[in-house]
C-alpha cells in the first residue's frame, strides 16, 4: 500500500471505527494518541464531516461516518487490488498475468471504483487510470 498521508488518515479512520478507542487505535498503528486524533481531525476537516462521536462512554461512528466507512473500505480494497495488479504486471509475484481471470477481475474492479475515487478526491484516480491504460 502507498504510504501517503491520505492513506494513513483512512487507515486511522478504519482502525478507529473497528477499535472504537483512540488508545487502541494508536497502539495498533504504532502512533501516539495525539497523532491519531490529529489525523482524524484532518480527515474530518478535509471532507467537512463529523465522522466520530467522541464521549466518555466510547467513540461511535456518526451517520456520515457509517457511510464514509463504506467508501473507505472500498478504497482500501482498491489499494489491495492495485497492489495485486502491480505485482502481476511487473511479474514480482506468482499471481499470474493480467490476461487471466484474476487480472481481469482486478482491472474491472478498479475501473468500477474510479467514480468513487474521483469523488473522494484522494489523488488516486489519475494514477489508477494511468496504470489501467497501460494494460490496454
Amino acid at each position: 500500500m502507498n504510504n501517503s498521508k491520505e492513506d494513513f488518515r483512512l487507515r486511522v479512520f478504519l482502525t478507529l471505527a473497528r477499535e472504537k478507542s483512540f488508545s487502541k487505535t494508536a497502539a495498533a498503528l504504532g502512533k501516539t494518541q495525539p497523532a491519531i486524533s490529529a489525523s482524524l481531525s484532518e480527515l474530518e476537516k478535509i471532507y467537512g464531516l463529523k465522522l466520530i462521536n467522541r464521549d466518555k462512554s466510547g467513540n461511535t461512528l456518526t451517520e456520515a461516518g457509517k457511510v464514509f466507512r463504506e467508501y473507505a473500505e472500498r478504497v482500501e480494497g482498491a489499494y489491495r487490488d492495485l497492489a495485486r495488479f502491480c505485482e502481476d504486471f511487473t511479474g514480482e509475484s506468482d499471481g499470474g498475468d493480467l490476461a487471466g481471470p484474476q487480472g481481469n477481475l482486478a482491472v474491472e474492479t478498479l475501473r468500477g471504483l474510479l467514480p468513487a475515487l474521483r469523488k473522494m478526491d484522494l489523488g488516486l484516480a489519475g494514477q489508477i487510470e494511468s496504470l489501467l491504460d497501460a494494460t490496454e
